[in-house]
């Protein structure tokens, strides 16, 4: 249906990628926290920032995406 090319793969990489690092980054911070006293208030703290910084910066992220051009973003 559609030809796939060197930049749809380079694409998928990136993104498999940068999805990992992102896994790998929570894993280690909720490992790092946990290993403190009173760690499950500490991680309560920080889990809590990480979804009110996703709430805050998600809306802006889709309206520039959205206005834009796409090859001016990457």
């Amino acid at each position: 249906m559609f030809k796939k090319s060197k930049n749809h793969k380079r694409m998928l990489f990136a993104v498999s990628l940068s999805t990992l690092g992102n896994a790998l980054f929570d894993y280690v911070n909720t490992v790092f926290i946990t290993s403190f006293p009173n760690s499950i208030y500490y991680l309560a703290i920080y889990q809590n920032i990480e979804f009110v910084i996703n709430i805050i910066f998600s809306p802006i992220g889709g309206v520039l995406g959205d206005k834009y051009n796409k090859k001016f973003i990457l």
